[in-house]
């Protein structure tokens, strides 16, 4: 959404209730992303606007951003859920930064999605996850959505299998504290102490040679956690309990699918742009949802004798993705 016809294009909208975040991309560049909620049936619980450009990180120097934001139903307040979108670098060749834009990104969505800690792991509201990613399905950064896990160390910047000039362990560096499941390490050992009982013992970056008895915290050294070091870390921080940075493998908690098949029910190829060819590079993903209603896409077949997007009966290089969602109402 280009900033300049940003009130104009929101004019309609308003009209009908919409309320709206907008985020412009980072330095001078002159588009955004436009998120809307209908203020008739939403509140803004909370929300965050993602900045990718991170000065000095080879792999997060690009202008693009996100949106993460929590709505409450008005008839509903305790029934709450995120709902996230953003616009992943357009360089076909590299997926090496999509895939750290898109960990940053899960970070985020992580620390608004979180309800609690249990017996069996963190809870999360449902998610919805959408926007322009800027690649293919069953590519290495779509693997890694969907599947909750991925390996990229010793692949090409294409997240490919290849011979030469692979990446390392390190992706994005452990000085942004974000570990290797997109989790910030200081809000999780937060979380930790919150939930602390006697015999828990919880190891701390934030203390040095000391023993914290308000909350019975067993100490380590910051040594202990490199901020500045590219080898693998693997840090305890209860009994059986691990974070990692830089291990060459990323994780996820959530369990995200697509809405889209990517094929419809003849096995024909569904697209959402032109990229010199028809392809699909456009995503709605969700969790614990239930997906009713599909907006349908058009296949390979179908746009193949159509002229190239934009044209005179659709203004926009990308065809519309759509879908309905039943959630269950908390009393």
């Amino acid at each position: 959404m280009q900033e300049k016809y940003l009130n104009e294009f929101l004019k309609p909208f308003k009209e009908l209730g919409y309320k709206y975040l907008y985020k412009k991309r980072t330095n001078d560049k002159e588009d955004g992303l436009l998120l809307l909620y209908h203020s008739d049936q939403f509140n803004l619980v909370d929300y965050m606007k993602v900045e990718f450009y991170q000065p000095g990180i080879e792999l997060l120097n690009r202008d693009n951003v996100g949106i993460v934001a929590k709505l409450s139903f008005r008839d509903s307040p305790n029934t709450q859920i995120v709902v996230a979108t953003t616009h992943l670098l357009f360089n076909p060749r590299r997926n090496d930064i999509r895939l750290a834009q898109t960990q940053l990104l899960l970070t985020e969505i992580e620390k608004i999605a979180f309800i609690e800690n249990t017996a069996s792991g963190p809870k999360y509201l449902p998610i919805i996850f959408s926007g322009d990613f800027n690649l293919e399905p069953y590519t290495g950064v779509y693997k890694f959505i969907t599947e909750g896990s991925f390996e990229y160390y010793g692949k090409g910047k294409n997240l490919e299998p290849t011979e030469f000039r692979a990446l390392s362990y390190l992706l994005i560096p452990p000085l942004l504290h974000i570990t290797d499941n997109c989790q910030y390490f200081h809000l999780l050992i937060k979380r930790l102490k919150e939930n602390i009982t006697g015999d828990t013992k919880i190891k701390d970056t934030k203390y040095a040679d000391k023993q914290d008895t308000s909350y019975g915290v067993a100490v380590f050294k910051q040594t202990e956690f490199d901020t500045n070091k590219i080898e693998p870390q693997l840090i305890e921080i209860t009994q059986n309990d691990y974070v990692k940075f830089s291990s060459g493998r990323l994780t996820h908690p959530f369990n995200l699918h697509s809405v889209y098949k990517h094929t419809n029910k003849h096995g024909k190829k569904e697209v959402t742009t032109n990229q010199g060819e028809w392809i699909t590079v456009d995503y709605i993903f969700y969790s614990d949802l239930e997906p009713i209603d599909i907006y349908t896409l058009p296949t390979v077949e179908k746009c193949k004798n159509l002229p190239t997007i934009p044209n005179f009966a659709v203004g926009s290089d990308h065809l519309c993705l759509g879908a309905s969602f039943k959630i269950l109402k908390k009393k």
